[in-house]
């Protein structure tokens, strides 16, 4: 039953649930010498309730929001049978791990679920794992977020609260975790759950990260939206019935590739904003991406007759865009952080001015008109400024490459595979909006070597030529195990494509599900075959002795589904090169 989250109705739902929890756990607060105060734990709880459930938006840019005046219920699904499934069901039975590409409402998922878990007597804790540092771990952040609650007492009374499944972890963003940081944070969360039988824990993450690694999580996806969404969705947006069915109809006659980009919440919320502002739908993906910037820097004043917003800066709409373009591509070069401190904010404005010579103002006023003029980033706290979505930031970085010369734009294509969990992103959106220079210099420079091994592997379906193909693509391929079971699947690659990732997930999951079904004995031979890391303790089993010993047939019907996507990838962009090519022919008729 869903709540009302007003500070009034959440204080009435909490106290009872509060007092219940400190009568359970009486004895432990008076052994430990703790205070309990119900009332002043049930004040606080709803005020941090009531800030989960408030975000700033697009369309409300400069207040916030609760999320259920919004919310559009997202359907997560099983990976590969598509089946949908209830979240809190299945973290009843098992800790959980929802992933989703961009702007799929990942975030605004996970706050929602908070809720669910109160009218379900459990007490959220709501991290966003953008939040770590090295001076702040996991465990930090929890129990600052408990304290915050009123909930004193430390890792006592956090381990008595998990061990009696009084609390759940929602951990937000496992993808915005610092590199850095990652192993640090999976060793966290691992410890958590094995110390804690009760503790149920729920992540979000963008696809092939390591927490879909994580042994003990279930793995499943947030469908993509589809046509017979677009009126429930719209409805949450646009109360005007005339408004939402002009929009519905010019949706319905937008050319294929606008239709084939409205995928995610995100994208359908930028395509109305546009719409409002234009009056149209853009009849091209590059077009409608550059409308883009025009719509959330200054639509919203037109909205307001007779009212024209100054930049701070001085500058036109095109010069602010091409410094925030560079800005943008800095702070991914820089490590591609959402939340940014003053001083890395600093270093990224003055090497942007580098890139961006004609586009010269002061870096304060730079910052207030894209805090204050258009809403892209939000100041967070005193010393730190945080994009309004990660997409911004990366969609962006792609528009300083589209706008780059041949000599950058080919480095660039060149070197982000050797990053591709901070560029994949990046790389998407230069494929619709620099189509031609991705397609001649990222997939038709890439794709056909990888796709001639694949094809000719498949040729021979033999365990000696999976062993040689593994080998080649993953050199330090390791299967870490812990009691029988794997741990992690480490693939030691630097340098990554969308299918090597692919064939990655893939290995992993069948890896995962084949020595479940495989008994101890098999398990014992296939790691005695496997030569040893020098990491004591550490149990591994390597790549031949994975294939020689362990059924992982099912194997080579994923492979040929990740042939099948790089045939037609390949053949996609060789037309469209062709063709673009082609049209130097021209002057060859004068």
């Amino acid at each position: 039953m869903p709540i009302e989250v007003t500070s009034a109705s959440l204080l009435k739902l909490l106290t009872p649930l509060i007092t219940i929890i400190g009568k359970e756990c009486a004895s432990f607060i008076k052994d430990s010498k703790l205070k309990w105060e119900t009332t002043t734990i049930a004040e606080k709880l709803s005020k941090k309730v009531l800030d989960i459930n408030t975000i700033k938006t697009m369309w409300s840019r400069d207040t916030g929001v609760l999320i259920d005046d919004f919310y559009f219920p997202s359907k997560v699904i099983e990976k590969y049978s598509k089946q949908e499934i209830d979240v809190l069901q299945s973290l009843s039975n098992s800790n959980i791990t929802i992933e989703g590409i961009v702007g799929q409402g990942k975030s605004i998922l996970m706050r929602h679920t908070c809720n669910r878990l109160l009218s379900n007597g459990v007490i959220p804790i709501f991290i966003e794992m953008r939040m770590l540092s090295a001076e702040r771990g996991l465990q930090d952040l929890i129990l600052d977020y408990l304290d915050t609650c009123g909930i004193g007492g430390g890792v006592s009374i956090l381990s008595y609260l998990a061990a009696n499944g009084k609390i759940a972890l929602v951990l937000d963003g496992f993808d915005e975790v610092p590199t850095e940081l990652v192993k640090s944070a999976v060793f966290a969360i691992e410890q958590l759950r094995t110390k804690n039988n009760e503790l149920r824990i729920i992540i979000s993450s963008r696809p092939y990260h390591a927490a879909q690694n994580l042994q003990g999580f279930n793995v499943y996806a947030l469908a993509e939206l589809v046509s017979c969404d677009y009126e429930i969705f719209l409805r949450k947006i646009i109360p005007e019935s005339v408004d939402r069915f002009s929009i519905t109809d010019a949706i319905s006659q937008a050319p294929e590739s606008i239709k084939g980009i409205i995928t995610t919440p995100l994208m359908l919320t930028l395509l109305v904003l546009v719409y409002k502002n234009e009056r149209e739908i853009p009849s091209t993906l590059p077009i409608f991406f550059d409308k883009l910037f025009n719509t959330v820097f200054t639509g919203h004043d037109r909205l307001k007759a007779g009212f024209r917003r100054e930049h701070f800066t001085g500058l036109s709409e095109s010069k602010i865009q091409t410094l925030f373009d560079a800005f943008c591509m800095t702070i991914m070069q820089l490590g591609g952080d959402r939340t940014i401190s003053f001083d890395d904010f600093k270093k990224a404005f003055n090497l942007a001015l580098k890139y961006a010579p004609e586009s010269k103002c002061e870096m304060e006023n730079f910052r207030k008109d894209i805090i204050n003029t258009s809403c892209l980033m939000l100041e967070d706290g005193f010393d730190e400024t945080t994009f309004l979505h990660k997409s911004i930031m990366e969609y962006h970085a792609a528009s300083f490459i589209k706008n780059a010369p041949d000599s950058t734009a080919h480095k660039f294509y060149h070197i982000a595979p050797s990053n591709m969990l901070n560029w994949g992103t990046v790389l998407l959106f230069l494929s619709s909006i620099d189509s031609y220079r991705y397609g001649k210099l990222y997939v038709l420079a890439e794709y056909p070597q990888e796709l001639t091994k694949i094809t000719e592997l498949l040729s021979t379906r033999s365990d000696a030529a999976l062993i040689k193909y593994l080998n080649g693509m993953f050199p330090n391929l390791q299967i870490v195990m812990s009691n029988f079971r794997v741990s992690s699947v480490n693939s030691g690659i630097t340098r990554h494509h969308p299918f090597t990732l692919e064939i990655q997930q893939l290995l992993s999951e069948i890896i995962f599900l084949a020595i479940e079904k495989s008994d101890n004995r098999t398990i014992q031979r296939a790691v005695r075959q496997s030569p040893q890391t020098a990491n004591p303790g550490t149990i591994t089993i390597g790549v031949r002795s994975i294939v020689e010993n362990i059924d992982i047939s099912s194997i080579w019907l994923g492979l040929s589904k990740v042939e099948q996507s790089m045939i037609e990838e390949v053949k996609k962009y060789r037309l469209l090169v062709d063709v673009e090519q082609s049209k130097c022919q021209i002057f060859d008729l004068f």
